[in-house]
């Protein structure tokens, strides 16, 4: 039991000198010589050390505690100043320091405990620790009871007082002790150091020189560890600077901080060179004379305009993990690619929620320069050039963020969209790992400009980084879509990223309707997203279908416009079940490749899919959906006889599938992870009705076929119904297996009539090269109600196959031979006769035979 504590640590433990108890298996002294949590699971964890004092008149208790995350009522610290007993998680009567409550008033908050119950004392501002912090704490009681507490937010020992309160009904003290309460996340987050507890110290330190700052070219701002003598501190005689080799011209206080002071040079400060301030005779409030000729360095740059892109996101670290090599802490690195030093102060980072301010910091030309919560500063320490932030932004996991980078006068200087997709490395996506720059000098915004990083621990803060490169964007834009959004705007989404580029004029675009007319629009706007631009027309849309063209744009590489696309436009129609059809699924992707559901609009509407749906349930429990997503928040119109596959990376399909429309292809944020072997996949409209739903199973791919995997399943018929197995079949390998937002290789829905039956074609090789694989029989003029027997014999008379057999007949009624036998083996090449016999309901029989042939190329 002690009558004072004095701990710092450096004995590499906390067993000894001062001894501490509780759970002390929850605790580790870090390579740095601090105190860690590290815990192995949520929960609450104590240490505690005697601390005797009869009378606790003039005492005063200090130390250092980062918490490197937002603190809140489930993770939180609380630092026993006094306690009359062990177990201070429990009912004790005490003093204690809390940090972290509920919502985002956080506060440094002392209180009085008498056993289960606690009493405010004092309360310090609110939302000063709302983030993840790191700073000194001082408390001080004097002989009648009065509490003042103060922090040192720059750890620097400038204490500045946050609270005081009178509260004297315990005077005496048994035990001081540390609480930390936690969830998962957080279990190595809490961090202490430089303990004291006891009577008040006298000031015996020498205040020292710890900043200095140009303010222009003929004031200087230096900041001392501590507060200053106003007399000493003021006179010019005890300044000098080197490069000048004169003493100031005049010395004042910088406000009522007494730890600043400015100084008046003449003649002006030298530009770009590096100068000293050398100090002598400076004392503190308690006399304490700083060592002769102290002295800092420092250089002095003008203010100068950025460009945009002078300074460039390098590197983020948005998924932190305590499992790699790097500090467990989110970061954003700058590169600064101007010729130029460029001073920081004033500008901002913000993600659209929160707004960080960057106080005095210049970055010199070519540099890299850290950014991180002010609270983690001690995190980074040895990770190079580095500042932390007030109210840095909290960088959102796995769907990541946009940050925008602006000047002390709000212009952009660089902005970028990040998410688990920037990574390009599945295996790198779960965090741990930081998104990479390849090349600073390709600034315009490009998604494959960025990559995992490579380095070993997951990261390069400070250093260059792994995948440093060069690149090049030579794929040129095109429009995707167009959509009408408002009484005279039509909303234009483009293939990438058009925000940095020069708003065309509006005969860049014009406007055909329906009987020809030619407009053009009034203004060019940019949209609501990076990708999107908003014409402004001369005409209230109405009925009928209008055709976009645009010329001379070209995206922020400067490459032009492929070549003309015209993009339809139109009022959309009221969709019913059916109107939409699931027409191609690969549900099982090569491995490291992405599925896709492709849709077909069967209708003769024009259909918007904004606020549509995609499904995913069991095979036999079609009804239980297990998972739902939308396919987009914005127009997206399907014409007649349109086709769209979605996919989370339908970048991917082209290269593996050569017969990929780009035109046709659609990213969707999140779609249900779809069973490769069987399932079910619904499509909803935007009220919730059902419009298509494919219960799939891999039985329902081609019977030879040794190997499923990369081969979608594709629709024959939009006439027939959805859930006819024979409606479905394989992709042609001559198609390359797959077709996404192209016509199906296999389809049937353009039948000639003959007889009351009809065979396309009447020669067929069922060896799914793409060309002639089945035989579609189609049945006109049929009534409902009639049953009916189709049958596929060969020359022998043999019954080779029965494709259908006394089943009930519709009109327009269709059937699909795929070249098998009734063992599911494929017939020998040759003639073939199929017979169909049809009974009305008033018995009358109509029966037709016709040839087909059956070869193999």
């Amino acid at each position: 039991m002690y009558a004072q504590v004095d701990e710092h640590f450096d004995d590499g433990d906390f067993s000894s000198a001062p001894v501490w108890e509780g759970d002390t298996g929850d605790f580790i002294v870090k390579s740095s010589l601090s105190l860690q949590l590290h815990a192995d699971a949520a929960g609450s964890s104590i240490l505690q050390t005697g601390f005797i004092q009869a009378d606790l008149s003039d005492m005063e208790w200090r130390f250092h505690i980062t918490l490197n995350f937002s603190p809140s009522s489930s993770n939180y610290a609380r630092v026993y100043l006094v306690s009359d007993q062990p177990g201070i998680g429990g009912p004790v009567n005490g003093y204690f320091l809390q940090f972290g409550e509920s919502l985002s008033n956080d506060a440094i908050e002392l209180f009085r405990q008498d056993g289960n119950n606690t009493v405010s004392v004092c309360r310090g501002p609110d939302g000063m620790i709302a983030s993840s912090f790191e700073m000194n704490i001082k408390v001080t009681r004097d002989n009648i009871g009065l509490w003042n507490v103060y922090a040192d937010t720059g750890n620097v020992q400038q204490f500045t007082l946050l609270a005081s309160g009178a509260e004297g009904m315990y005077n005496v003290s048994n035990f001081f002790g540390i609480r930390c309460n936690y969830t998962s996340g957080n279990i190595q987050g809490f961090f202490f150091d430089d303990i004291y507890a006891g009577p008040q110290t006298a000031d015996t330190i020498a205040p020292t020189l710890i900043s200095i700052v140009p303010l222009n070219d003929s004031v200087l701002e230096l900041t001392f560890s501590e507060n200053i003598d106003p007399v000493s501190g003021l006179y010019p005689l005890h300044y000098r600077i080197d490069s000048t080799s004169q003493h100031p011209a005049s010395v004042w206080q910088s406000g009522p901080d007494l730890s600043k002071v400015l100084l008046w040079i003449q003649p002006h400060l030298p530009y770009g060179d590096t100068s000293r301030v050398f100090v002598s005779d400076v004392s503190d409030l308690s006399g304490n004379i700083i060592l002769p000729d102290s002295y800092l360095s420092f250089m002095y740059f003008p203010y100068l305009i950025p460009a945009v892109y002078d300074v460039v996101f390098n590197e983020i670290m948005f998924e932190p993990s305590s499992n790699s090599g790097l500090p467990n802490a989110e970061y954003v690195e700058l590169a600064n690619r101007s010729d130029k030093a460029l001073s920081l102060e004033g500008w901002t980072l913000s993600d659209g929620t929160s707004t960080a301010v960057f106080p005095r910091y210049y970055v010199r030309s070519g540099s890299l320069l850290l950014l991180y919560s002010t609270g983690n500063s001690n995190l980074f320490t040895g990770y190079g050039e580095g500042t932390g932030l007030n109210s840095f932004p909290t960088l959102n996991n796995d769907i990541g963020d946009r940050l925008e980078l602006r000047d002390r006068d709000g212009n952009l200087i660089d902005r970028i969209a990040f998410s688990d997709e920037t990574y390009h490395d599945e295996n790198k996506n779960d965090g741990g790992w930081s998104v990479e720059r390849t090349d600073t000098s390709f600034v315009c915004p490009d998604p494959l400009n960025w990559k995992a990083s490579i380095h070993p621990n997951g990261g390069t803060p400070g250093i260059p980084n792994s995948v440093e490169g060069h690149f090049n964007d030579e794929a040129p834009p095109y429009m995707v879509r167009a959509a009408i959004t408002g009484t005279q705007q039509v909303t234009v989404t483009w293939s990438e990223d058009m925000s940095l580029v020069s708003i065309p004029g509006p005969t860049s675009y014009y406007i055909t309707d329906s009987s020809g007319n030619v407009f053009y629009p009034d203004s060019v706007l940019p949209g609501a997203s990076s990708d999107e631009m908003i014409l402004c027309v001369p005409f209230v849309p109405g009925n009928g279908v209008y055709e976009l063209d645009a010329e001379s744009i070209t995206d922020c590489p400067g490459n032009p416009l492929s070549r003309p696309i015209v993009i339809k436009f139109a009022i959309p129609q009221e969709a019913v079940p059916g109107d939409i059809q699931i027409n191609e699924i690969l549900s099982n992707p090569y491995s490291g490749e992405s599925d896709f559901i492709e849709i077909k609009n069967a209708s003769g509407k024009i259909i918007d899919l904004k606020n549509w749906r995609i499904a995913e349930s069991p095979y036999l429990a079609p009804e239980q959906i297990s998972s739902t997503d939308e396919i987009t928040t914005k127009s997206l119109l399907l014409f007649p006889g349109g086709i769209i596959a979605l996919s989370e990376n339908p970048d991917e399909l082209p290269p593996v599938y050569p017969e990929s429309n780009i035109y046709g292809l659609f990213k969707v944020d999140e779609m249900p992870d779809f069973n490769a072997d069987d399932g079910t996949v619904s499509i909803f409209d935007s009220t919730g009705t059902l419009s298509d739903r494919l219960q799939y199973t891999a039985s329902m791919h081609l019977a030879w076929l040794n190997e499923t995997a990369g081969v979608s399943l594709e629709r024959l018929s939009s006439r027939l119904a959805t859930n006819v197995a024979e409606n479905w079949h394989s992709a042609a390998s001559t198609s390359g297996w797959a077709t996404p937002g192209s016509e199906n290789s296999k389809q049937m829905d353009s039948i000639q009539e003959t007889t009351f039956m009809s065979l396309e074609p009447d020669v067929f090789s069922p060896d799914n090269d793409g060309m002639n694989d089945i035989l579609l029989l189609t049945f006109h003029g049929i009534d409902p109600g009639n049953v009916g027997r189709v049958q596929v014999y060969d020359l022998n008379g043999m019954l080779v196959r029965n494709l259908l057999e006394s089943a009930a007949f519709g009109t327009d009624a269709v059937v699909i031979w795929d070249g098998m036998d009734e063992k599911r083996l494929l017939v020998r090449p040759g003639i073939y006769i199929v017979y169909a016999i049809v009974v009305s309901a008033d018995g009358i029989t109509r029966s037709e035979k016709q040839a087909c042939a059956v070869y193999y190329k």
